[in-house]
C-alpha cells in the first residue's frame, strides 16, 4: 500500500515544490486538486484540458521526482443553489474525468453536492432528516429535483463516456451524500457508476463506525484518504457533535481533525487497513491535511509530517499483509 499526498495540504509551495517535498520524503504518489473547494492552485485545468504542452509539462514535473500522480481531486458543490457556483463545480467534476483519462489517472475524487429549497436562497441547505413541519418535504424536494437528475444526466454522458475512471464520493455532513445509505442511493442515481473515497475521520465525528463501512462497503472503495478525528467525549456527553466552532480549540470542542494516530491508535489503523486490503483495495491511502488553526504542529509540514510518520509506522507493522511503499 502506498503512501500518497492530497497537495491541498501543500498549496503553498506551488506545484512543483509540493511534489520534490514528497519525493525527498520518499512519498511516492500525489492527488492533485484540479477545481471546486480546492486550496492548492498547482493546475489550470482549463488549460491543461486544452493544451497538450501543458499536460506534458505536468506529467513531465512528476516523471522527474519520480511521483506517479494516481487521483485527480474537484470536490465542491455542483447543487449550488447559486447558479455561478454550480456551474463552476460542476464543469470542475467534468473536466477532472476529462483530464484523468487523458493523462491515464484511473481515479477522481468529489462530492455529491448540496442544493438548497425549492423557495430560492444563496445557500446550501443540508436536511438530512425532517425534525419539524418546515422541513417535512425539503429532502425529498433536493432529491427530485436536483440530486437525481444531475447524477442521472452525469452517470449517462460524461460517466460513461469515460468508463476507465472511477468517480469517487466523498461522504461528509453537508453533502446529499454522507453516510452509507445515502451513497448507495446516489451510486443508483448514477447507474452505478460511482464508487467511495473512504475517509474514516468524517465518518468517526458523524458517528459511524469505519469498519462497518468497509464490512458493508469495502468492494466499493476507490480511493482512501488519511486523515484522523480526536474526540473529546466529555464534550460530546455534554454538547453532543455539532458545533459551530469548527477550528476551535479546547476541552469544550466536541471533536476536531488531527494528524493519523493522534485520535485513534495504531491498533485500530491497522485492523482498518487490513479489512480495505481484504475486501480488495490495493490502492494508495492519501495524507489529507485539514488539522484546523491553531494548530498543534509549528507548521503545516510539520502536520503532514506527523501523518507520513504515523502511516510508515502503522503500515511497516502490517508489512506481510499489505506491504508498504512511500
Amino acid at each position: 500500500m502506498e503512501i500518497a499526498l492530497f497537495n491541498d495540504g501543500l498549496a503553498h509551495l506551488g506545484r512543483r515544490g509540493a511534489i520534490s517535498w514528497c519525493a525527498e520524503r520518499g512519498v511516492s504518489a500525489f492527488e492533485l486538486g484540479v477545481g471546486g473547494w480546492r486550496q492548492a492552485e498547482h493546475v489550470d485545468l482549463d488549460l491543461v484540458l486544452r493544451e497538450p504542452a501543458a499536460r506534458r509539462e505536468l506529467l513531465s514535473d512528476f516523471d522527474e521526482f519520480g511521483i506517479s500522480l494516481e487521483c485527480v481531486n474537484a470536490a465542491g458543490n455542483p447543487l449550488h443553489p447559486d447558479p455561478a457556483i454550480a456551474a463552476r463545480h460542476a464543469a470542475a467534476i467534468r473536466g477532472a474525468i476529462e483530464l484523468a483519462d487523458q493523462l491515464g489517472v484511473e481515479r477522481v475524487v468529489t462530492m455529491s453536492g448540496c442544493p438548497g429549497g425549492p423557495d430560492g436562497g444563496r445557500l446550501p441547505i443540508f436536511a438530512p432528516w425532517a425534525l419539524n413541519p418546515d422541513c417535512e418535504d425539503l429532502w425529498n424536494w433536493q432529491w427530485e429535483e436536483r440530486v437525481r437528475p444531475f447524477w442521472q444526466e452525469l452517470g449517462a454522458s460524461i460517466l460513461a463516456a469515460h468508463p476507465r475512471v472511477q468517480v469517487c464520493i466523498e461522504l461528509h455532513a453537508g453533502a446529499a451524500a454522507y453516510n452509507p445509505a445515502s451513497f448507495r442511493r446516489l451510486s443508483a442515481a448514477a447507474g452505478g457508476r460511482l464508487r467511495l473515497n473512504f475517509d474514516p475521520s468524517h465518518f468517526w465525528w458523524m458517528g459511524i463506525e469505519p469498519l462497518r463501512v468497509l464490512e458493508d462497503l469495502g468492494d466499493q472503495v476507490g480511493w482512501m484518504h488519511g486523515k484522523d478525528t480526536l474526540l473529546r467525549e466529555d464534550a460530546i456527553r455534554r454538547e453532543g457533535i455539532f458545533d459551530f466552532r469548527y477550528g476551535a480549540d479546547g476541552e469544550d470542542v466536541p471533536w476536531r481533525f488531527v494528524s493519523v494516530g493522534e485520535g485513534h491508535g495504531d491498533e485500530y489503523w491497522q485492523e482498518l487497513f487490513e479489512l480495505a486490503h481484504r475486501a480488495g483495495y490495493d490502492g494508495p491511502v492519501s495524507i489529507e491535511y485539514e488539522e484546523p488553526p491553531p494548530r498543534v504542529s509549528p507548521s503545516i509540514e510539520a502536520g503532514v509530517e506527523r501523518s507520513l510518520t504515523a502511516l510508515r509506522r502503522i503500515l511497516d507493522e502490517r508489512q506481510p499483509a499489505l506491504g508498504v511503499s512511500g
